[in-house]
């Protein structure tokens, strides 16, 4: 059994049935629902508040963090973010509540 704290969640869109989700956790997860096991899990310092799948490459997924930050991970590299999109101005220092790639 798989307990989720979700603050966003999306389906894979090629409709394999994995979910992503995210939370105040500070994990981003992805979820086999038709085993309801956990696939990976990345750790963050930072609440997570959002979650996209890439449109254009499904192995690609984004969060978007308490502080403004969106991390991508490529779910073929198990360890760590592959890119980091930092806020330059004070202002954009927010949550990311959406993210539409």
């Amino acid at each position: 059994r798989v307990a989720i704290t979700a603050g966003d969640m999306k389906f894979n869109p090629e409709g394999n049935c994995t979910l992503l989700t995210c939370g105040k956790d500070k994990q981003l997860r992805l979820t086999c629902m038709k085993s309801n096991t956990t696939i990976l899990t990345y750790h963050t310092t930072r609440d997570i508040w959002s979650c996209s799948w890439s449109e254009f490459k499904t192995n690609v997924v984004f969060c978007g963090l308490q502080n403004g930050e969106v991390l991508v991970y490529d779910v073929r590299n198990t360890r760590e973010a592959v890119d980091r999109i930092v806020p330059t101005l004070p202002y954009q220092k927010c949550p990311v509540i959406s993210i539409n790639p």
